[in-house]
């Protein structure tokens, strides 16, 4: 679990929070516990200090020497050369499974949180023969109200960015008050944001702290740790940034947050994390998961990635649990494939059979 002085802090602030009278004023500022620090606070009010158990990267993060150039003609010929294969209705029907349906934006209201999860619930009506989304990934205040309505024989998990997202700016003490927050409010899923700013200075075992720490938190719920790739931007810094967030106790590895500009060759960048996947599991034994995510809204977008990670990782990736697509407007546009594909498929059916009748 998680260290105790950590959960001392929480539950304090939680009572805080609760109680209908006024707190005292401590005389001196409260202390919080930065990322890093071997000493703190056990409580805002607190003089006494106690120690943490920092956790430390156990190894160094080397790269792995890649060519840009190379590894993008490679990339391009691989999604070539087997995209057919997966353009079909049930490959469609596959993506939308893997979907994490997702509202971020700064103008999020109760109600439109509430429409998606009628969605949801009424999805088995709508598309008997379709699958629902994997999760419903809001910001925490919602989370609770998602718990209220949404039905459970959907399956539909909830899943809440926290830590600071989607900068991942502030301290770890706030990171593990607002996940405890989403996780006690009902969230299946917390979605993190690596420290990139401390990982391009070199703070590795900070980063590895707080991944770790929030990992604790969670216990056997997933926590998937975002790496913000096209801040990263290099993929030898992608690739050690993935090794550290497993290392660190990530469920999921994770592209992007959505709200910084995506550049050039997102594939790239979602291979380079295979990389690191099998790498890992060769390492340690452990799988871990992948969710690529910003930016990815056509049916085509969703096919390339698909078609990619398929291939790396094997068909067990096309599973759920392994796999996941954050998006906000994919869905809509997958169900439109597929009610084009299966046309596309009848009317080939009633051609082959004309062709047979007039023989």
């Amino acid at each position: 679990g998680i260290n105790a002085e950590y959960m001392g802090i929480i539950k304090r602030l939680n009572r805080m929070a609760e109680s209908k009278k006024p707190t005292e004023v401590p005389k001196k500022r409260p202390q919080i516990p930065e990322a890093g620090e071997e000493e703190f606070l056990a409580s805002p009010h607190s003089s006494k200090k106690k120690k943490i158990e920092i956790q430390k990267a156990s190894r160094k993060y080397v790269p792995k020497g890649y060519k840009a150039e190379e590894y993008h003609a490679a990339n391009a010929k691989l999604i070539e050369e087997n995209m057919k294969k997966y353009d079909n209705p049930e490959c469609y029907k596959k993506m939308s499974a893997l979907i994490d349906y997702t509202t971020l934006d700064v103008a999020d209201t109760e109600k439109k949180v509430l429409q998606m999860v009628d969605r949801v619930n009424n999805h088995s009506k709508t598309h008997p023969d379709i699958p629902c989304v994997a999760a419903i990934c809001v910001y925490p205040p919602f989370v609770s109200l998602i718990k209220e309505k949404l039905k459970k024989e959907t399956k539909v998990q909830i899943a809440a960015v926290s830590g600071g997202f989607p900068a991942s700016q502030t301290s770890l003490a706030v990171k593990l008050l607002e996940t405890e927050e989403a996780l006690r409010d009902g969230a299946d899923e917390i979605d993190i944001v690596l420290s990139v700013g401390k990982f391009n200075e070199g703070k590795i075992d900070e980063c590895f702290n707080e991944i770790y720490q929030l990992k604790q938190l969670c216990g056997k719920r997933r926590l998937k740790v975002i790496l913000e790739v096209d801040a990263l931007k290099e993929l030898d810094k992608i690739y050690m940034a993935s090794m550290l967030a497993m290392d660190a106790g990530a469920d999921f590895i994770k592209t992007s947050t959505g709200k910084i500009d995506r550049l050039k060759d997102f594939e790239d960048k979602i291979m380079v994390m295979c990389d690191a996947i099998k790498d890992f599991k060769k390492e340690t034994g452990k799988i871990v998961a992948l969710k690529p995510a910003g930016g990815v809204r056509t049916a085509l977008d969703a096919l390339k990635i698909y078609t990619l990670v398929q291939v790396a990782l094997g068909d067990e990736y096309s599973k759920n649990f392994l796999f996941r697509i954050g998006a906000s407007s994919l869905w809509d546009n997958l169900l439109s494939k597929i009610t084009e594909k299966a046309q596309d498929c009848t009317l080939t059916q009633i051609s082959f059979i004309a062709t047979i009748q007039n023989r």
